[in-house]
């Protein structure tokens, strides 16, 4: 055998552990790095914005969130610090979500624009997450996984030993 049932769960239980940890702070992480503007009253025909202020190469995303019922049609779209216009969408009902990678740096707008007749409350999500935090995060469920398979196969292994002692004695 390529592994012994003590050296897999000691190894399985260790991954296990780092992975909790890892993976609870990359998340963590995560939740803290993103922008939250809940219970936004957005009234017809003046748009709401949304700054972040972000490096090129970072992904940046957005989601909003209708929290009233309403059909209103809405648009919404982040604009670069040179004013240029990036992932437009237009919406009616529940709400979009979006994301790219940032292409300069500077201070990011996410315009929100109600233009339906019903003044709405919306929640607006706008952040940008790391690559140290989403590689974590990955690396943190890699662990978990390698860890549970090896806990899997520790006791796997103690079985049939147990079974092929017991068939020696028999």
């Amino acid at each position: 055998m390529f592994l012994k049932s003590e050296t897999a769960l000691k190894i399985g239980i260790v991954l296990l552990i780092v992975s909790v940890v890892v993976f609870s702070v990359s998340i963590f992480g995560i939740y803290s790095t993103i922008n939250g503007f809940t219970h936004e009253d957005s009234t017809t025909s003046s748009p709401l914005v949304f700054s972040i202020n972000t490096s090129a190469g970072e992904p940046l995303s957005y989601t909003v969130e209708i929290r009233s019922n309403t059909s209103n049609n809405f648009t919404t779209y982040l604009k670069s610090p040179d004013g240029q216009k990036f992932l437009e969408a237009n919406f009616t009902g529940a709400g979009v979500s979006k994301s790219m990678v940032a292409t300069e740096n500077g201070e990011w707008h996410l315009y929100v624009v109600n233009h339906g007749d019903k003044n709405s409350s919306i929640s607006v999500h706008l952040g940008t997450l790391p690559y140290y935090l989403e590689a974590g995060a990955y690396f943190g469920l890699t662990a978990l996984v390698i860890g549970v398979i090896l806990l899997i196969y520790s006791f796997d292994m103690g079985r049939r030993e147990r079974n092929r002692q017991a068939e020696r004695f028999r």
